[in-house]
C-alpha cells in the first residue's frame, strides 16, 4: 500500500513536531539560568514525549505499511489523546507565574516557550477535532447545523475561555502585585486594578456559562442575551483601559494582556450581533429589502396577463 502523504493532519503533525521541539529547547535553555523550577523534569519529559509522538506520526505518512494501520486508526487517536492530556498539564505548569518558567508575574521571561507552548496546544486541539471528524466519532455536520441554529454560541465559548484565563492569571499575580514585589514601583498602585481583573473574569465567566446553557437549551431570550452582552462589554471596556493601561498589571504582554483584549473584542462582537437581532430580528435590517424583488416580479407578470387577454379577443 502506498504511503498516505495527503492526510489532512500531515501538516499539523509536522507543525507540532516543530513547536514541541522549540518548546523542549526553551525548557532546556531555561534550566541553565537562575529561573529554575521544581517541575523542570516533568516539562522536559512532556515535551520529549509529544515530540517523539510527532516524529512517529510524521514518519508514518511515508511508510505505506505503517500508515495503513496508524493514520486514521485507533493508534493515532490514542497518540492524540495522550498528547492532549500531557500537554494540557504541561501548559498549565508553564503558564503558572510562580513557577518562573515562561512568565514571571505579568512579564514574559521566555518568549519561545510562552508562544510555542500555546501553539502546540492549539495544534493538538485541531488534531483531536480532525481525527474525530475523519473517523465519524463525532457528527461534524450536526455540530455545524447546531452552531448555525444557535448564533453567537462559539463567541460565548470563546469569551468563557478568555475570562477563565484572565481570572486565573490575575488571581495568581495578585499576591505579588499587591505586595509590590513585581517590577517595583511600576505596579505599586495596581492592587485595585488586579482585583478588578479578577472581578470581571469571574462575572464574565458566570454570564458566559448562563448564555451557553441558554443557547444550548433554547431557553434564553434575545432581550436577556443582549443585556448579558452589554453588561460584560462595559466590564471589559473598563478592564482593557484600566488593567492593560500604563501602570496596570496587564500593561505588559502576557496572559492577562491577551485574555483581556480577546475578551473585549469577543464581547464587542457579541453585543453588536445581539443588539442587531434585538432591533431588527434574526434576519437583520436586510430582511426588509428582500421584499422588493417580489414586487418587481408582480410588475413583470402583469404584461403577460394583458397578452393573454389580447389573444382571447
Amino acid at each position: 500500500m502506498p504511503p498516505v502523504i495527503d492526510s489532512n493532519r500531515f501538516n499539523a503533525w509536522l507543525s507540532l513536531l516543530v513547536t514541541t521541539a522549540i518548546s523542549l529547547a526553551a525548557v532546556l535553555d531555561n534550566s541553565n539560568t537562575v529561573n529554575k523550577h521544581n517541575n523542570e523534569t516533568w516539562l522536559i519529559t512532556a515535551c520529549a514525549i509529544c515530540m517523539c509522538f510527532s516524529i512517529i506520526m510524521f514518519a508514518s505518512h511515508f511508510v505505506g505499511a505503517l500508515s495503513s494501520v496508524v493514520i486514521g486508526e485507533k493508534p493515532e487517536g490514542i497518540i492524540i489523546i495522550a498528547c492532549a492530556a500531557i500537554w494540557s498539564g504541561a501548559t498549565a505548569s508553564i503558564m503558572r507565574p510562580e513557577n518562573n518558567v515562561a512568565d514571571a508575574g505579568p512579564i514574559i521571561i521566555n518568549a519561545n516557550l510562552y508562544f510555542f507552548s500555546w501553539g502546540s496546544l492549539f495544534i493538538i486541539i485541531y488534531l483531536l477535532g480532525s481525527y474525530l471528524h475523519d473517523t465519524r466519532m463525532v457528527d461534524s455536520e450536526s455540530i455545524k447545523t447546531s452552531l448555525s441554529n444557535t448564533p453567537r454560541l462559539v463567541h460565548w465559548m470563546t469569551l468563557l475561555a478568555a475570562s477563565l484565563i484572565a481570572f486565573a492569571t490575575a488571581a495568581d499575580e495578585r499576591g505579588g502585585v499587591c505586595s509590590g514585589q513585581n517590577l517595583g514601583a511600576l505596579f505599586t498602585h495596581a492592587c485595585g486594578k488586579i482585583n478588578y481583573a479578577i472581578s470581571y473574569g469571574v462575572i464574565a465567566s458566570f454570564f458566559s456559562i448562563l448564555a451557553i446553557a441558554g443557547r444550548v437549551t433554547g431557553q434564553i431570550t434575545i432581550t436577556i442575551e443582549t443585556a448579558f452582552a452589554g453588561l460584560v462589554l462595559v466590564l471589559y471596556a473598563i478592564g482593557v483601559a484600566v488593567v492593560t493601561g500604563v501602570g496596570g498589571p496587564g500593561s505588559l504582554v502576557g496572559n492577562l494582556y491577551f485574555s483581556s483584549w480577546i475578551g473585549f473584542l469577543t464581547t464587542l462582537r457579541l453585543a453588536t450581533s445581539a443588539v442587531k437581532e434585538f432591533m431588527f430580528g434574526a434576519a437583520g435590517p436586510a430582511g426588509v429589502e428582500r421584499e422588493a424583488p417580489a414586487e418587481e416580479s408582480a410588475d413583470v407578470e402583469e404584461p403577460m396577463g394583458n397578452e393573454e387577454e389580447e389573444d382571447d379577443v
